[in-house]
């Protein structure tokens, strides 16, 4: 209660200490996962990326805001410059598709960057393919990483993806956009 109470007023230095004292004095408490969560978010929007990650990992026992933690430790990874490891857990919110707490299309969004360092631009699209399965996210992620290659001036490949979202989405591309792409 002490702890919403700060964070009603803004006060989240004194909220991140309640919760901390919680955590550390009462780890068997059955309101650990949401201090947990709530701590997270806390050290997450300091940028201490490796308490946050530590805090988020508690939270992830509980199956209710699981698919918020994995999307949040999918961000502490690329916040880290771990793209490996932001796949990882980017991935298993994909699994956890469904319900009310659902990131899927967030997720699906968040992983290009980090598919494309991991996988490079060449093989990006087939693991984008087979990982998300879902056509919708295919297409609207694919969408993104053609427009994001093409405000990075890696106007080639921008446009052969344009290309293919055309050939194999007809409907998503903007012809506009690819056609600047293709200008350039």
């Amino acid at each position: 209660v002490l702890a919403n109470a700060y964070m009603e007023r803004r006060m989240v230095a004194q909220a991140g200490s309640v919760l901390a004292d919680i955590a550390d004095r009462y780890p068997d408490s059955p309101v650990i996962q949401e201090a947990s969560l709530l701590l997270g978010d806390h050290y997450f929007a300091e940028k201490q990326f490796a308490r946050a990650e530590s805090y988020y990992l508690k939270a992830a026992t509980d199956p209710k805001i699981r698919s918020y933690v994995h999307y949040k430790l999918g961000w502490v990874a690329v916040n880290q410059d771990q793209p490996a490891k932001a796949l990882k857990y980017l991935e298993m919110v994909l699994n956890e598709r469904g319900g009310a707490n659902d990131y899927s299309k967030d997720a699906a969004k968040e992983m290009i960057w980090p598919a494309v360092q991991v996988h490079g631009v060449n093989k990006v699209v087939p693991y984008l393919e087979s990982t998300l399965k879902d056509p919708q996210l295919v297409e609207s992620s694919l969408s993104s990483l053609a427009l994001g290659l093409q405000q990075k001036d890696q106007h080639t490949a921008a446009s052969q993806l344009y290309e293919s979202l055309r050939s194999k989405y007809p409907t998503s591309a903007s012809t506009t956009e690819w056609m600047m792409a293709q200008i350039k």
